[in-house]
Formats: C-alpha cells, sequence, structure tokens
C-alpha cells in the first residue's frame, strides 16, 4: 500500500481470522461512514491496538485529509440541521462524538452565519418568524402535526408538541412560542390562557 513494509502494515493472521493492520482498520472505518478522530482512535483501542500504532495511523489520515474534524463536524451539523434538530442537540451530539470545543464553536457561528445551521441553502425568513432556529422549530412541528392531531385533548397535544420540539434540541422558549403560534394558527380553542 505505501511502497515498503512496516510494522504497522502487516497482516496479523491468529488461527483461521486475519487481523487487519491499523491502517487498513482505519480505511475499513472510514469507508463505511465519517467519523471524528476521536471516535477512530476508541474504537482502534477496543480493537485493541497498540496506541503508538494509532497514532501514527490516525497521523498518516490526517495528514492525507482522509480526517478532518472540521469537516466531519460541518457535515453533521448540516445533517442535523436539515433533519429538523435545534441547536441544543446538534451541540450535544459534537460533543458526543468528541469534536473539540473550538471546533464545534467555529463551526456552528459559520453555519449561522450563512443562516445554513436550520436551513441549509433556503432563507430562514420564508417560514415566518425571524430568527432561523424559531423558523426550524416550526418547520418541524409541521412535519408532526399530523399524528399530533390524532390527540383529542388539546391540553395533551399542546403538551406532545413541546416534548417533541425539546426532544429535538429547541430551547425552552423558542418552543413555547412557536407551539403557540403554530396552535394560534391552527386555531384551537382554550389555548391562549395557558401562555
Amino acid at each position: 500500500m505505501y511502497g515498503g513494509e512496516t510494522s504497522f502494515s502487516r497482516k496479523k493472521t491468529t488461527g483461521k481470522k486475519a487481523v487487519l493492520s491499523p491502517l487498513e482498520y482505519l480505511a475499513f472505518l472510514l469507508s463505511r461512514k465519517a467519523y471524528s478522530i476521536c471516535e477512530v482512535r476508541k474504537k482502534m483501542r477496543m480493537k485493541e491496538y497498540a496506541s503508538c500504532e494509532i497514532e501514527e495511523a490516525v497521523s498518516s489520515f490526517i495528514r492525507h485529509g482522509f480526517l478532518n474534524d472540521r469537516l466531519f463536524a460541518s457535515s453533521l451539523v448540516r445533517t442535523l440541521s436539515s433533519s429538523g434538530y435545534g441547536k441544543r442537540r446538534i451541540l450535544a451530539k459534537l460533543r458526543e462524538k468528541g469534536v473539540a470545543p473550538e471546533i464545534i464553536k467555529e463551526t456552528l457561528e459559520e453555519h449561522e452565519n450563512r443562516e445554513e445551521l436550520f436551513f441549509p441553502g433556503e432563507s430562514c425568513n420564508e417560514e415566518g418568524f425571524s430568527d432561523p432556529e424559531s423558523a426550524a422549530a416550526e418547520k418541524a412541528l409541521k412535519g408532526k402535526w399530523r399524528t399530533l392531531q390524532n390527540e383529542p385533548d388539546v391540553r395533551k397535544r399542546k403538551e406532545k408538541a413541546l416534548r417533541f420540539l425539546a426532544g429535538r434540541g429547541f430551547e425552552a422558549g423558542v418552543c413555547y412560542k412557536v407551539v403557540k403560534q403554530f396552535l394560534q394558527n391552527n386555531q384551537e380553542e382554550n389555548i391562549q390562557e395557558e401562555f
């Protein structure tokens, strides 16, 4: 693969099953889906590779551009945002994946500045709310509304809508504002005095 044989590029065999070298295992992982650098290290430690082999393989992949936390974070933000998740949920997911705090901050700011955090490729002003997170919450609630209409009790419907948005990672103030506006737009009776 790299011309000369090194200690970490040979396959080892144990019994009937061939064990992949660290480089081969890392290539296998990344061929299936994107990972952060932290996740790759954890997976390789679980396979009991030596830490010097892990660092050598990871450094090689970083140097060649196959591992990049900035690109990984940017892609994950776009994916989660377009799936209707709020800023808090996106932030938690990036932390869970082991992305460095400074990369998280830069990535979120970059996407917010381009109004891509909640609406990749479209303007946030089309929805009726001036801030992108409220517009994204409204869009997510629109997608869930058909299911929520099956609930005959208006109060329970409101509670389910609030739980849905909170579970998607939207802030409490945004959830209440969007549910109130959404229920007013859909002419729900007896809901005004609750807010």
